[in-house]
């Protein structure tokens, strides 16, 4: 198999009480090019994601030649009285919000931090 440095990967260190170590992000395939850890799906899926988008900017005469996608953790959580979430169909049948109040005049497209 092969290893190769991901530099799409920002290599970091992980410290100890007495030393720490470089790691350096990798991705692992076999000579068969079969993905041999779960770093490489990823990578593949966001090469066919920016080909595939790039194609798509094209139709609208952009001259872009990458697209970045990028996917984190960031969601919004509420905590609410259990009397609240007893009164709301949507949240005990679904377990999230199916409907709710419509966003203030001016910052419909403002939901982004």
């Amino acid at each position: 198999g092969y290893t190769a440095w991901d530099p799409s990967s920002p290599p970091w260190l992980l410290v100890h009480p007495n030393s720490a170590t470089l790691v350096i992000p990798t991705a692992f395939v076999s000579w068969t090019g079969e993905a041999l850890d779960k770093k490489t799906p990823l990578l593949r899926s966001m090469e066919a994601l920016s080909a595939q988008a790039v194609r798509v900017l094209r139709l609208f005469g952009s001259s872009a030649s990458r697209v970045t996608a990028t996917c984190g953790p960031e969601q919004e959580y509420f905590l609410i009285d259990a009397n609240f979430y007893f009164a709301r169909p949507d949240l005990i049948n679904a377990g999230r919000t199916l409907f709710g109040a419509r966003p203030p005049k001016g910052q419909e497209m403002e939901d982004q931090y």
